[in-house]
């Protein structure tokens, strides 16, 4: 053995003796799963939380997916677009205003 060699198993034996093996017992794990609890934070929860969240939400979505290219739903827009609901609503509209001013025209008209 080499010098290096005697060196290495000097360190190696000196930190045997500064942790020994854990003594098995009944209590082991339940003490070492309150380490481990004890340690988590807040931090770990909420990145626990934030994966059920979107786990949830992933499956929703592909839910509401499944419905929407299921057979026999086949409910088409009326208006393709918002600016085109918009027009038709207007246009529905101003017929209503032009015939109350039709009407108070034809009213005023006759007196």
């Amino acid at each position: 053995m080499t010098r290096s060699d005697e060196h290495l198993n000097d360190v190696f034996a000196r930190y045997r003796e500064a942790l020994p093996d854990p003594e098995p017992s009944p209590e082991f794990m339940p003490e070492l799963w309150r380490k481990i609890d004890a340690r988590r934070s807040t931090r770990f929860q909420l990145l626990h939380l934030s994966r059920i969240f979107l786990s949830g939400a992933a499956a929703l979505w592909l839910l509401m997916v499944a419905v929407l290219f299921l057979p026999g739903n086949n409910v088409q827009p009326k208006h393709h677009s918002y600016v085109d609901a918009l027009a038709a609503s207007n246009e529905s509209s101003a017929w209503a205003y032009a015939g109350v001013l039709h009407t108070e025209m034809e009213e005023s008209n006759s007196r």
